[in-house]
């Protein structure tokens, strides 16, 4: 079965746009029922932080890529080519190595306090 990936980050994506697409851990699996049993994925997993949304879902074939971006699309309420322009995807072989990039290699940003910790 094929795996892909639908997502959107602070490099693709305007922070509206991000902020949108986000995922509060509490909806988290009022959405993965959603995506699984309105029938866009056999299995998912999303990803959600502060610079990117990102689903890794198994599909029956590569076209379902298209019914996941519109899954995305309709669950947050965006109008789908507002979504389409700002969104990658990625598929099998090259959706592992996204995603043991994003894992070993986090692109987070880090705000620095002036502020010291002294003893």
């Amino acid at each position: 079965m094929p795996l892909i990936t639908v997502g959107v980050n602070h490099k693709t994506a305007p922070v509206s746009i991000r902020e949108r697409v986000a995922f509060a851990p509490e909806k988290m699996i009022d959405a993965l029922s959603s995506l699984i049993s309105e029938k866009r994925a056999n299995e998912a997993v999303i990803v959600s932080t502060c610079n990117r949304t990102e689903l890794y879902c198994s599909v029956e074939d590569f076209s379902k890529v298209d019914d996941v971006i519109a899954w995305l699309s309709e669950y947050h309420g965006i109008a789908l080519p507002e979504l389409q322009q700002y969104c990658y995807t990625h598929a099998n072989d090259d959706s592992v190595r996204h995603i043991m990039r994003v894992a070993s290699e986090p692109t987070l940003l880090f705000l620095v306090s002036r502020r010291f910790l002294v003893r």
